[in-house]
């Protein structure tokens, strides 16, 4: 999978972002095998108006969501990747395997 950095100026540290939409040479993409499931996401208008039902409502955001959901190790295979180390492609890669999904 093509993949860059993403460096936020606030903080220190350094995100591997993936392009799971990017195509193979057969046209598909990681993206196009990966289960979607169903759209969990809630409506802002229900959102609101749960907000009126009782006296105290709480707000929370997930924390460093991304490279939270583990993959089963029998299924990490299937999630390999290839790092040249200082980017030199002129020397063998290292080959990993994610542990977690990439989003």
């Amino acid at each position: 999978l093509p993949h860059q950095p993403v460096i936020n100026p606030n903080k220190s540290k350094l995100r591997v972002v993936f392009d799971c939409a990017a195509k193979a040479e057969d046209g598909k993409s990681l993206n196009d095998h990966v289960w979607s499931g169903p759209d969990l996401t809630n409506r802002l208008v229900g959102v609101l108006l749960r907000f009126r039902e009782e006296l105290i409502a709480i707000a929370a955001d997930i924390t460093a969501m991304f490279h939270q959901v583990h993959v089963a190790p029998r299924h990490r295979d299937l999630l390999r990747f290839l790092w040249w180390t200082d980017g030199d492609t002129s020397k063998e890669p290292e080959v990993y395997r994610m542990k977690v999904h990439l989003f």
